[in-house]
């Protein structure tokens, strides 16, 4: 395991880490602090990430999902938690930076099951949850993902559209017509 020496001389707490998630107006400190709550990937961590997306405010389940999205790099824990929690908060009418969220900590597991309940929000009024969908669907074989990835090539917004038709172009091995 490669040690990274920034995460591990952080002194601060667990609690002092997800204070600074919610609360560091500097995006890139505040992605600094799930980084580090990530390669600390703890039992303790995980739990707090856990109790963060049962939380009534979206700004904390963001918060999990985002800590939940890489647990324990560069060595995975508790993939299986993990991935469960961030299966069920796939939810209708969720805040859409959450689904967001969500979406792409999914990507990062690479979890088959969650293709039909990503696939779900391709049609998402939100840009955003689009773009998590192209994340959480981008490198598999799977006929539904595919067709969802071609469906949103044509999304209007080019972000969405541009990694759809990158995951198609250059993540796949096949290759058919309507690729």
């Amino acid at each position: 395991m490669q040690i990274d020496n920034h995460r591990a001389h952080d002194t601060r707490t667990v609690d002092e880490l997800i204070n600074a998630v919610l609360t560091e107006p500097d995006e890139g400190r505040a992605w600094d602090a799930v980084a580090t709550l990530q390669w600390r990937g703890t039992a303790e961590v995980l739990q707090r990430a856990v109790e963060l997306c049962d939380s009534a405010c979206p700004i904390e389940r963001e918060a999990g999902a985002n800590i939940l999205g890489q647990l324990g790099l560069p060595e995975r824990t508790f993939p299986r938690e993990c991935q469960q929690k961030l299966r069920s908060m796939l939810q209708p009418g969720e805040d859409p930076q959450v689904l967001n969220a969500v979406l792409i900590a999914l990507s990062h597991h690479q979890v088959p099951e969650a293709i039909p309940l990503a696939a779900e929000f391709a049609n998402h009024a939100a840009a955003d949850v689009r773009n998590g969908v192209v994340h959480a669907l981008t490198g598999y074989e799977d006929p539904l993902a595919i067709a969802t990835l071609i469906r949103l090539t044509c999304a209007v917004e080019p972000e969405v559209r541009d990694w759809a038709t990158f995951g198609l172009a250059t993540q796949l091995e096949t290759d058919t017509p309507e690729i």
